[in-house]
């Protein structure tokens, strides 16, 4: 048992978690992109949650502890450093500047948290 659950509970925990990831993308690429000239933000927070839960799901699914040993291990450490980092980023940047340089900054980090997530895929 991991986090007192046995695997279909964690099954169905995981299903959830990354459908609820998928919702997240969906309303990041329908939603945000459209409004990215306007509104970074949308697209940036919506991207940002997709991502959490999309980790989060394959947490619950093998163990938080191995999913975490998995990310940190040494050939794995240089991805896990920029998405993460990325991550903390972009929603620092979204939440804290704005203007023209919070524009591009969020872009910026958003752009690097897409490439991190796809290098992980």
């Amino acid at each position: 048992k991991i986090l007192g659950m046995g695997y279909q509970q964690r099954f169905k925990v995981f299903c959830a978690l990354l459908l609820l990831s998928a919702i997240f993308f969906a309303l990041a690429f329908f939603v945000g992109v459209p409004m990215l000239a306007l509104k970074p933000q949308k697209f940036a927070l919506s991207f940002t949650c997709g991502s959490l839960t999309f980790m989060a799901s394959f947490g619950i699914l093998k163990g938080p502890y191995e999913h975490l040993v998995g990310m940190f291990a040494a050939e794995r450490m240089l991805f896990t450093t920029i998405y993460l980092g990325s991550m903390f980023c972009t929603l620092y940047l979204t939440c804290t500047k704005g203007g023209l340089k919070g524009y591009a900054l969020v872009l910026i980090a958003s752009g690097i948290q897409l490439v991190a997530l796809l290098w992980y895929l």
